[in-house]
């Protein structure tokens, strides 16, 4: 267990009300049991305590990244703090004790520049860390023999496989083909259409699929004709968190309502001259114009 274990990522709107509906009433009227739930950290809060979690998580990653040759860009925030150290009879403070360090205490308020160096610390260190890289393949080969049936979907994780992954907001998949001939089935992806075919999208890591993989099996194109070639374009993109979107790349895709023509020309060895008199795909595959 490191430090990072020890960060809340999973608020919700629940908790932030009842930390709200605990600082309303005040913590001298709250009972023992809420008085230690307090004591512990609110949840729905965002503390001194919540503050030194984040700094000490940036500190371990910015050593981490020393570790592995990587500068990061991290500038420690130092806090001032002031308590009264000396009263007089009448209770006046005559004496304050003065000093700065990194760790925020209980009462200190986070003034404009501290928080603002805070923030700045965290998102230098995101746009250092986010990565993502991808390998897409062909789904059919440099000469063009190796096709998709026509009656079953495509599943997008086939020609794109997420090797790397740090800072993904959404994944967007946008084929390039004929809308009418190439259709997106529904599910976790929302697909609109376009000029130029049909975009998906998936939001990571607000999306079911935890796992970018299994976000890109979910996505299906089916395609829409009973007979012929239909082509198609994949260009698989990604949105980082503080970095402008990037193609991880892009492969060709073929449908047809024949296996393979690798069998088929195996099976028909005067194929390429049939291609050639001027018979359809269709008419090829199925031996049309072929003499036993």
């Amino acid at each position: 267990m490191n430090i990072l274990d020890t960060l809340i990522t999973g608020r919700e709107q629940k908790d932030v009300d009842r930390a709200r509906a605990l600082a309303a009433r005040g913590y001298d009227n709250l009972s023992a049991a809420e008085r230690e739930e307090w004591n512990r950290g609110l949840r729905g809060a965002y503390s001194a305590m919540d503050l030194n979690r984040v700094v000490g998580a940036l500190e371990y990653l910015t050593q981490r990244m020393a570790d592995a040759g990587t500068a990061a860009d991290y500038a420690p925030v130092l806090i001032p703090h002031k308590t009264p150290e000396a009263f007089d009879v009448s209770g006046n403070v005559t004496r304050w004790r003065e000093w700065s360090d990194k760790t925020w205490i209980d009462y200190d308020k986070p003034r404009l520049p501290q928080w603002s160096a805070h923030l700045d610390n965290i998102v230098k260190l995101w746009k250092q860390t986010q990565t993502i890289s991808a390998v897409v393949a062909p789904v059919w080969d440099p000469d063009e023999k190796g096709y998709l049936y026509i009656t079953k979907t495509m599943d997008a994780s086939q020609p794109c496989q997420i090797t790397q992954s740090n800072g993904l907001l959404q994944l967007t998949v946008e084929a390039l083909c004929d809308p009418d001939r190439v259709l997106p089935e529904d599910g976790v992806w929302t697909a609109e259409r376009t000029e130029s075919g049909w975009l998906a999208t998936y939001r990571y890591p607000g999306g079911p699929y935890q796992d970018i993989q299994d976000a890109l099996s979910a996505l299906t194109l089916r395609c829409a004709v009973q007979d012929g070639v239909v082509d198609a374009v994949l260009v698989f993109r990604a949105a980082l968190r503080y970095a402008p979107e990037q193609e991880l790349g892009r492969c060709a895709v073929r449908w047809s309502s024949i296996l393979y023509w690798r069998e088929l020309e195996a099976a028909w060895p005067s194929w390429g001259s049939v291609k050639s008199a001027g018979l359809s795909w269709g008419q090829a595959a199925r031996g049309g114009g072929i003499d036993d």
